[in-house]
C-alpha cells in the first residue's frame, strides 16, 4: 500500500458519462502526477437507488470489499463483468492506475423512460449504497 498523507474525501460530479465518459476523462487527464498519487481510490455510485440487484466492478480488492459489505447486509451481489464493467466514470481512473469501484444496480424498469423520476428511488436501497460505500472507505483507510 502506498503511504499517503491524511486527506479528506473529495466529491466530484461528472457530466457526459453516457456520451463517452467525457467529464471523468477530462478530469483525470488534467490531474498532476502528485494528484494522481494522492488518490486512494475512486468510488463511482451510479444508479444505486433503483433496480433489482447489486453489481460491483473495478479493482478486484475494492470489488471484494463491496461484495463482503453487501453480503453482510443480506444482499445478493455479483462482480460486474463484460462491457458494462468499464462503461462508467470509474474506468477513466482505472485507466491511469487509480484503484476504482463501480457500485451499480441492475434492471431498473424506468431507466431512460418518462418514468425515470426521483419518486422511484428506493430509500432502503439508497441506504444500502451508503453503508456499502462507508464499509469500502473504512477498508481503504486501514490500508
Amino acid at each position: 500500500a502506498r503511504v499517503r498523507e491524511a486527506s479528506l474525501p473529495l466529491l466530484v460530479l461528472f457530466g457526459a458519462e453516457e456520451l463517452g465518459l467525457y467529464g471523468s476523462r477530462y478530469y483525470v487527464a488534467n490531474l498532476s502526477d502528485a494528484e494522481r498519487q494522492s488518490i486512494a481510490a475512486m468510488l463511482n455510485l451510479d444508479m444505486v437507488g433503483v433496480g433489482q440487484a447489486w453489481r460491483f466492478g473495478g479493482s478486484d480488492d475494492l470489488v471484494q470489499s463491496a461484495l463482503g459489505a453487501a453480503t453482510d447486509l443480506g444482499e445478493r451481489a455479483l462482480p460486474l463483468r463484460g462491457p458494462l464493467g468499464s462503461a462508467s466514470d470509474h474506468a477513466s481512473f482505472q485507466s491511469v492506475g487509480i484503484p476504482a469501484l463501480f457500485l451499480y444496480r441492475t434492471d431498473d424498469p424506468n431507466y431512460h423512460t418518462a418514468n425515470d423520476r426521483a419518486e422511484y428511488v428506493d430509500a432502503d436501497v439508497l441506504g444500502q449504497a451508503g453503508t456499502i460505500t462507508l464499509r469500502v472507505m473504512d477498508a481503504l483507510a486501514r490500508q
